[in-house]
């Protein structure tokens, strides 16, 4: 499983053991060119949610008076009516918890 760092944390700790230990500027500043071209990557946290059932569902009625398919189910975060259940909501949350087999 990969693991990411803090960039900018990663530096500052970078810096303060460099100036500690007496490292030249020219060797730092190497380091953290190696480091930017090496690990730099765009990361996200992941958000999760999970789909609850909705108050359309009344007795496992899916259709309303004239046979239109009401949403089934409701994303935790954004609040977004779906019929059916997906791995992740429009908004982006991944969905996990019982109500997402």
């Amino acid at each position: 499983m990969l693991k990411y760092i803090e960039y900018k944390k990663f530096i500052g700790k970078l810096n303060y053991i460099c100036k500690t230990y007496g490292v030249p500027k020219l060797i730092v500043e190497k380091i953290k060119k190696a480091i930017s071209d090496s690990f730099a990557t765009d990361v996200v946290e992941v958000v999760h949610g999970e789909w609850l059932p909705t108050n359309y569902n009344v007795r496992n009625m899916k259709c309303d008076i004239i046979g239109t398919v009401l949403p089934q189910w409701m994303c935790s975060r954004c609040g977004r009516e779906e019929r059916e259940k997906e791995p992740y909501c429009n908004c982006g949350a991944k969905m996990d918890g019982e109500n997402n087999e």
